[in-house]
């Protein structure tokens, strides 16, 4: 089982399918004798066997085990559930992972893997004082440039403005950067789990802004109080299934409206949407080192 060092998470996982993850995750190995806290194992399998345990809650195409410690956590095709499409088993703490997978999903096996792995990823990275935000980030003069929105606004096309007149640039993340807490300070990390795209950088890079991307004929950017900044916000990072987390969750969010600009941006995909964003941020000055 490889090591990985992702967003400071020491992480051993293995994985089944390359689609996804040989070219993005080869960046964070390390040493394989180098200690982790967490283990993550994907299997691909034909049966599944029967959860021990009591049930501890029951949703609709969902059912999750208890035993003790160890939590498992079966989804099914559907509300019938008859058919077991996935089960998954993890300790309380997160720290062992284990993953497996119907086969019954042939073709989107791989795709289900990238899935699920980050889910549990992002829970570990919840614990572990990172909040996973769904976003396209930047490295623009040795600041984080967060662009967010839901799938579908453009947020890659954004970047790729940014990226074409500011071609020295790096993405940290295309799809799923961790925000990362230290103290007042905060950092924005690249993971695998990138989306479409294979644009991650195993980089830490301190926060400069968060801008909330909206689609729009015309290019207008509006400042936001901190009660609209929170509503953006938890419509775009990633909600713990542990509801325990949450409160934790709410104070990281409280820090970051306490000390990042955010803004709405309204947008289209023309050269002065470039513009108009990087003179608001950069005064208009377009250095790119």
């Amino acid at each position: 089982m490889p090591n990985y060092l992702i967003a400071g998470i020491p992480l051993k996982f293995t994985y089944q399918y390359p689609d996804y993850f040989s070219d993005r995750i080869r960046k964070y190995q390390i040493e394989d004798d180098q200690p982790t806290d967490y283990a993550m194992e994907v299997q691909t399998v034909r049966a599944f066997p029967l959860p021990s345990g009591n049930v501890s809650q029951n949703l609709l195409t969902q059912t999750i085990w208890r035993d003790g410690d160890q939590f498992y956590q079966v989804v099914y095709a559907d509300a019938t559930k008859i058919t077991v499409h996935q089960m998954i088993s993890y300790s309380a703490d997160y720290c062992t992972i284990h993953i497996r997978l119907s086969d019954s999903y042939q073709a989107k096996l791989p795709e289900m893997e990238y899935l699920v792995s980050g889910m549990f990823f992002f829970e570990i990275a919840l614990r572990e004082h990172r909040v996973p935000i769904h976003a396209s980030a930047i490295e623009v003069q040795k600041q984080a440039v967060v662009f967010s929105a839901p799938s579908g606004t453009g947020k890659s096309t954004h970047t790729g403005l940014w990226k074409k007149y500011l071609p020295n640039i790096r993405v940290i993340n295309d799809d799923k950067p961790l925000l990362i807490f230290e103290g007042k300070n905060i950092y924005v990390a690249g993971t695998p789990w990138s989306g479409k795209t294979n644009q991650s950088e195993n980089i830490l890079v301190p926060i400069k802004a968060i801008v909330f991307l909206h689609q729009g004929k015309t290019n207008v950017i509006y400042p936001l109080q901190v009660n609209q900044k929170m509503i953006e916000l938890m419509r775009n990072v990633y909600r713990p299934a542990d509801e325990r987390l949450l409160s934790e969750l709410l104070d990281y969010l409280g820090v970051l409206c306490e000390n990042v600009e955010m803004i709405s941006y309204h947008c289209n995909i023309s050269e002065d949407a470039f513009t108009r964003i990087y003179d608001h941020l950069y005064g208009g000055v377009h250095d790119e080192n």
